[in-house]
């Protein structure tokens, strides 16, 4: 019986080290995907901040043409 018992910790150790194993993966890939969408959002920030430059110049040359 005790060697049963042993057999099963065992096992359940392994599976356990299998699930963190999992999780510290899951994590990994959670962080690149928060620093993709970071850098993502970046991008969109600088061309918004150019789209509304663009704007800004053009009603200043339209105020100055008039």
């Amino acid at each position: 019986m005790n060697t049963l018992l042993k057999i099963i910790l065992e096992r359940f150790d392994k599976v356990d080290q299998q699930f963190n194993e999992v999780l510290q993966r899951l994590d990994i890939i959670e962080q690149s995907q928060q620093e993709d969408i970071k850098g993502t959002l970046h991008l969109i920030s600088k061309k918004v901040d150019s789209i509304t430059y663009d704007i800004d110049a053009k009603k200043q040359e339209s105020t100055i043409q008039k």
